[in-house]
């Protein structure tokens, strides 16, 4: 609630000093987003990024000077679904000078039960500020064209003058996204087990497209309970896994408490990496178990 507060009086104060949009300024609320705005906009637009490498979308509080710098926005591009997003649209609802765009609005979502451990639909508590939809909707092929196609049109928008080239980039960019998708089945199709623990389950939309099952070590947005930790051990020494991920955003005690007792090992990734295509690529690699 303090931090609601503060950000409204943030946007208040900004608005009270008539800012003027931007047209080569756009935000974006995390790095991926950066990632396809300036794969498809090159660099004419200055982007910036609200939730800084390192941070978590759902607990950032956005600082003035990143708050000012948004309030002087073109576009604010966002997942839609994130807790950090949702203040900062909320404030910015009725400034008619900067066009906001919810990405969740365009992509086949993943609803789940957020008070259930097992299955690819796993969503933690903290995701249910939007419906109870799972945000992390960059992490599939299929959901990043659909979002590149909404950001190539945002830019064809600001600047119309230059659409064609947003428009050749977009297709430079699709077919990348083609080349990894077929490289994905043809390091994933054959796999054996298609089931992996994972701390944050963050890689919904990715099982669903591919056909993996992840398993959630978090509870609710919480530690796990004792139980659940004896649950998943069972678990994987049924599975015969050996391999726990984690993200580089949260703390790695109990990924290496857990792999400790299946005598496994651990795998940092990080979903909010800037460069997306090398991300999935690494993604693939280490669900394969293709350490190079």
């Amino acid at each position: 609630m303090k931090y609601t507060c503060l950000l409204s009086l943030f946007f208040i104060l900004f608005a009270c000093t008539q800012h003027k949009q931007n047209n080569r300024i756009i935000s974006v609320s995390i790095e991926p987003l950066r990632y396809f705005t300036e794969q498809i906009g090159g660099t004419d637009f200055s982007i910036q990024v609200v939730v800084p490498p390192g941070a978590s979308p759902e607990t950032y509080e956005p600082t003035p000077s990143i708050m000012k710098t948004v309030s002087e926005s073109a576009s604010f591009i966002s997942i839609g679904l994130l807790e950090t997003e949702l203040n900062i649209i909320n404030n910015l609802r009725t400034d008619e000078n900067i066009n906001l765009i919810e990405l969740y609005k365009n992509v086949d979502l993943i609803e789940g039960n957020p008070h259930h451990h097992h299955g690819n639909l796993h969503k933690s508590d903290e995701h249910s500020a939007q419906n109870g939809y799972d945000p992390h909707i960059w992490l599939s092929t299929k959901e990043a064209l659909q979002i590149s196609s909404v950001i190539r049109d945002e830019l064809c928008r600001l600047n119309p003058d230059s659409c064609s080239k947003y428009q050749q980039n977009f297709n430079h960019l699709a077919n990348e996204i083609k080349i990894l998708d077929k490289y994905i089945h043809q390091h994933l199709d054959s796999a054996d087990n298609r089931t992996f623990i994972i701390y944050h389950p963050a890689l919904a939309y990715f099982c669903r497209e591919y056909g993996f099952n992840q398993i959630a070590v978090e509870s609710e947005g919480k530690e796990p309970s004792a139980n659940s930790l004896k649950e998943i051990v069972s678990l994987a020494r049924k599975e015969g896994i050996k391999t726990i991920f984690y993200q580089s955003q949260f703390s790695d005690a109990t990924v290496k408490a857990l792999a400790k007792e299946i005598a496994g090992t651990t795998e940092q990734l990080d979903p909010l990496a800037y460069n997306w295509l090398n991300n999935m690529y690494l993604i693939t690699d280490l669900l394969s178990n293709k350490k190079e």
